[in-house]
This record gives structure tokens, C-alpha cells and sequence, in this order.
């Protein structure tokens, strides 16, 4: 954690922030201690914290990341004439910190790369009131009185509650419940490592072009089409990551042609909940559809949401999703122009797990 106080800084390299959260909340009360401070100038500053809390708050959501990126503020809270105190030089320079809300520049992002789940708090020129109380010898303070101090800093949150981990998130966390149940209770909740499994009868790939004779288009229809994937966590925020397995479009034709849809580059996407119900969307996606009777050869690419109805049985509904023409690797020959475009759509019905409901 870095600041400056009238244009002078200071730096921690121990802080810690700790607290409670019983249940889900919009906001998260925190005690913070700091150490290993050096204050203006003077090696060994204290920063005394007693009966001082910081209270952050959650708020619009600003970057629709995999991670999830929000807005917040804080607050100061001290508990009656208590202060947050950072003391230089042997009480040569001393400064306080009171009571005060709205303190804007907070910022909260998930990571993705722990089990459980944390988050960073970042402070980025966060502005906080403060006053200067010393400014003894050698103190770079212009004279005491009001001022206004900014933070800069990033600490990584989470949390234990028993032997049980878990994360620390921001909004509200999706999960894969057995039981129509918001909250999921621990007991109901399934693993990490779940097998998501569908299958469809009618996944199809329309394909639209243009040509010297006019607009075409023709639809490939796929018979047993597959799709697997595998959740990386228990929960997620504000969406549950997966990795995906294969997508197998089975037997796909033209009329009684043949022709082959692959799924390139699906490795990853994303469940969100939604009440009883939520949506997967799936990531760097890629569609290769190729028909020798045409003669064709096309690659499509694009986001596909598809949303999820859930229950004892349930299923998945993907497109119409239109996607895009995209450029053959380098050494690939493709036969669509840049005006080709494709809607892909199928139903799944979820094999596994059962019974399956996406509970936020």
C-alpha cells in the first residue's frame, strides 16, 4: 500500500485486512493493520488502526471480463474518537485519518487462478480526508490543519469459514445445485470437477452467401450431436468456469450429401445464474463447416449464448447464433467470401448432472 499526504509518501509492505461475512452482502466490514512502513522520509513509521474499520462496498459492474471487474467506495468507520493514526519520526510527523464514507477509486476483480475463488481489492488514487496534526522538524508537511491523502495499492481477499474454503466474491456467485434452492446450502452444491454432458437430434448450421447469381444459403443438419464440458470450480463470480471436452456434431448432411461441422477452439466458456435458470456462454469459439457436394469450406466464429432451463431434466438451447466468417489458418484454403455468415442452433438435453438447477 502507497500514499501521499501534501504531496510527500508514504509505503507498507505488510497490510492485512480481516473480517466476518455470515451470509452474502453488498457490503464487507474489514480491520486493516499495517507494518513495514517508511512515512516521509523517516524509516519505521507506525500506523495505529485500533477501533477503525474500513467498510467496502459493491457496485456497477465495469469491465465484462471472465474475471468480472466492479466499481465500489469505502468508508472509514471508527468507532468514537478513535482515529486511524501514521506516525513518522519519532511523533515529528503525525497524521490522522477519521470517520468518512463515499471514498471513491476502489475497484474489485476475481481471479480466476485459485481454488477457492479470491478477489483484489485495488485502491487507485483513492482520495481520503485526513489531517495533519505534527509537522515537526524535518516533517515535509506544509503546516497542519485539513489535507487530503491518496492510496494506491492491491490486496488479494479471501476467506476460511471452518475447515470449508471459500472465496470472497463481488455480486452474486453462480453454482450447479441438486435442489431448486437460493442459497445452494453446502450439501447440495456439486463439486468441482462436474461432468456437464448433452446431447441433441437437431443441431443445425445454416450457412448464408452471396454469389454473381444472387443470394444462397443451405442448412447442415447434424443428427447426435455431443457436447461435454467441466466445471473448474464449485462456484464461481459472477460466472462458473468450465473447460470444455468435446463438441461432436455427429452425422451432418446436406439434403442426402454429407458434410462435416467441427467445433474448433471451444475450450472454455462460462455458466451464469439466473433465478432457477441460467445461460452458458462460451468462449474463443469456432465453427468449420465443410460440404465436397458444394463444394464448401467455411470457417465461422462468434459469441454463442445459450441458455439453460433447469430441473429434474434439464436442457439447453443454443442460437439461432449468428457468427461471422472467419479466416482460414495460414496453408488453409476457404471458399466463403466475406459476406458469408452462419446461424448455428441446436437443443440439448442434459444427461449429467441430474437433477441439475443453476442457483445464483
Amino acid at each position: 500500500m502507497v500514499g501521499t499526504i501534501d504531496g510527500s509518501g508514504f509505503e507498507c509492505s505488510n497490510v492485512n485486512f480481516n473480517g466476518t461475512l455470515p451470509e452474502a452482502s453488498e457490503q464487507v466490514t474489514l480491520h486493516p493493520t499495517f507494518s513495514g512502513c517508511t512515512a516521509f522520509g523517516f524509516v519505521g513509521a507506525n500506523v495505529t488502526t485500533t477501533g477503525c474499520n474500513f467498510v467496502f462496498h459493491a457496485g456497477e459492474e465495469v469491465a465484462k471480463s471472465e474475471e468480472g471487474e466492479y466499481r465500489g467506495t469505502a468508508d472509514v468507520a471508527c468507532e468514537s474518537s478513535s482515529k486511524i493514526s501514521l506516525n513518522a519520526g519519532g511523533g515529528l510527523c503525525v497524521a490522522t485519518i477519521g470517520s468518512q464514507t463515499g471514498i471513491n477509486g476502489i475497484t474489485y476483480q476475481n481471479s480466476i487462478e485459485a481454488e477457492p475463488t479470491p478477489f483484489n481489492i485495488r485502491f487507485v488514487s483513492s482520495p481520503v480526508a485526513a489531517t495533519k496534526n505534527v509537522d515537526g522538524f524535518a516533517c515535509p508537511f506544509f503546516g497542519v490543519g485539513a489535507t487530503t491523502a491518496y492510496l494506491n495499492g492491491q490486496m488479494l481477499t479471501k476467506g476460511t469459514v471452518g475447515a470449508e474454503k471459500v472465496g470472497v466474491g463481488v455480486g452474486r456467485s453462480t453454482m450447479l445445485c441438486k435442489l431448486n434452492e437460493s442459497p445452494c446450502v453446502l450439501a447440495n452444491q456439486y463439486a468441482a470437477s462436474t461432468l456437464i454432458e448433452g446431447k441433441s437430434t437437431n443441431a443445425t448450421v445454416k450457412v448464408n452467401g452471396e454469389s454473381n447469381n444472387g443470394a444462397w444459403s443451405m442448412t447442415v443438419g447434424c443428427a447426435n450431436a455431443v457436447f461435454k464440458s467441466v466445471t473448474l470450480h464449485r462456484w464461481g463470480n459472477p460466472g462458473l468456469s468450465s473447460v470444455i471436452q468435446n463438441f461432436i456434431f455427429g452425422t451432418c448432411t446436406v439434403g442426402t450429401n454429407a458434410c462435416t461441422v467441427g467445433a474448433v477452439n471451444w475450450w472454455n466458456g462460462r455458466i451464469y445464474g439466473g433465478g432457477a435458470n441460467g445461460v452458458y456462454r462460451f468462449g474463443a469459439s469456432r465453427l468449420r463447416v465443410t460440404c465436397n457436394s458444394w463444394p464448401l469450406v467455411c470457417d465461422f466464429s462468434g459469441p454463442v449464448r445459450a441458455p439453460i432451463t433447469s430441473g429434474a431434466s434439464g436442457s439447453m438451447s443454443m442460437g439461432p447464433a449468428v457468427l461471422s466468417r472467419e479466416a482460414g489458418a495460414p496453408g488453409e484454403t476457404t471458399t466463403c467470401d466475406s459476406h458469408t455468415t452462419a446461424e448455428f442452433q441446436g437443443n440439448f438435453n442434459l444427461l449429467q448432472p441430474s437433477p441439475i438447477w443453476v442457483v445464483q
